[in-house]
């Protein structure tokens, strides 16, 4: 069957003033026009192209182009110096729920992988961008591999939900790096970066009850729970 035959056809139907009706024209509907995908070559982005797309992309909120910057990042290893990038003369409240959902998204895997112990990074630059939490101390938990808790080497993400952290400590062990422990911090405010409750409806709707914290300002007040 020939391909225009395949597309949607209608006829019209002509009503006259006495209201007899006649056959009109038939009309076909035109193909949808398709949109060819970019090729971004990312793989030969130099370093300095990397960020720039990569802030670029995240802010303009362009899924295909963030995708091949993030691909950029891990190839060039170059998160660190990306994200020391992510700042605006005139950031808005926009470009701080643009952060915070990246986070969301790409916070189990790309950004941390990517920022290894340089993950406090990612915190400077939502403070960039975020008000200061203005809310009341917290406790809150981690479920934190044991060898990085020797070593005082704490994550960003924590979370008020003490199941959560317990789920996530059990997740550490099958990694093959050391059992997990859960953590317990008393947080001020001035500890405390975001209540994500408070800046996204994932979060909101999620039982993790998760806050992105500055680990640097937490060393001498975590303590093993159990």
């Amino acid at each position: 069957m020939p391909k225009s035959e395949l597309r949607p056809s209608y006829k019209i139907v002509i009503v006259g003033a006495d209201g007899s009706k006649r056959d009109g024209p038939l009309i076909q509907v035109p193909p949808a026009k398709r949109r060819r995908a970019r090729k971004l070559n990312d793989d030969q982005w130099t370093e300095s192209e990397a960020i720039a797309r990569f802030k670029r992309y995240l802010f303009r909120q362009d899924a295909q182009g963030l995708t091949a910057a993030v691909q950029a990042l891990d190839r060039l290893d170059c998160w660190t110096q990306a994200t020391r990038h992510l700042n605006l003369n005139r950031p808005t409240e926009r470009h701080a729920q643009i952060l915070v959902s990246f986070w969301i998204e790409h916070g189990l895997s790309s950004i941390p992988m990517g920022l290894r112990d340089n993950l406090p990074e990612f915190i400077d630059a939502l403070k960039r961008f975020l008000e200061p939490y203005q809310g009341p101390s917290v406790t809150l938990y981690r479920g934190e591999l044991e060898a990085r808790y020797r070593e005082r080497k704490y994550g960003i993400a924590w979370t008020a939900n003490l199941k959560t952290a317990e789920m996530f400590a059990r997740r550490r062990s099958p990694l093959g790096q050391g059992p997990g422990v859960v953590l317990k911090a008393e947080a001020t405010p001035d500890v405390i970066v975001a209540d994500l409750k408070l800046l996204s409806s994932h979060a909101a709707n999620s039982d993790e009850h998760e806050y992105l914290v500055d680990p640097r300002l937490i060393h001498e007040i975590i303590s093993i729970v159990g």
